[in-house]
């Protein structure tokens, strides 16, 4: 994805589903304040879920689902206040503990996190 996507400052809806995309996600995800639902499921992301995902206050929605990330879930993730849905099946990327942070999320109604690389508990 380019950086300039972070210039769509209007954005709610972030759809990229089922697109063989090979990228990697922009720290200027960060700028898309107004973002409420994002969809990567399906594609070849590699790379780390960048920490400015904590910044997308209005997010509702987050799928990141079959991919190819190569990180643990960063603890900026216990900022998302509005989070009600987080698919992070299959995602290749939780590699370890699931932050703490996580508890945070007290609208977060589904929670998907199998076929992952996930140790400890769940907070």
């Amino acid at each position: 994805l380019p950086s300039e996507i972070g210039l769509l400052s209007s954005l709610t809806c972030l759809d990229i589903s089922e697109n063989a995309l090979e990228a990697m996600l922009p720290t200027e995800i960060g700028n898309l304040s107004n973002l409420q639902e994002v969809t990567f499921f399906d594609n070849y992301l590699s790379g780390t879920i960048p920490s400015e995902i904590g910044l997308l206050s209005s997010l509702i929605s987050l799928d990141i689902s079959m991919n190819a990330l190569e990180s643990t879930l960063p603890t900026e993730i216990g900022m998302l206040a509005n989070l009600k849905e987080l698919d992070l099946s299959s995602a290749g990327i939780l590699d370890g503990p699931i932050p703490t942070e996580i508890g945070k999320l007290s609208l977060l109604t589904d929670l998907w996190i199998y076929n992952n690389w996930v140790s400890g508990s769940l907070p």
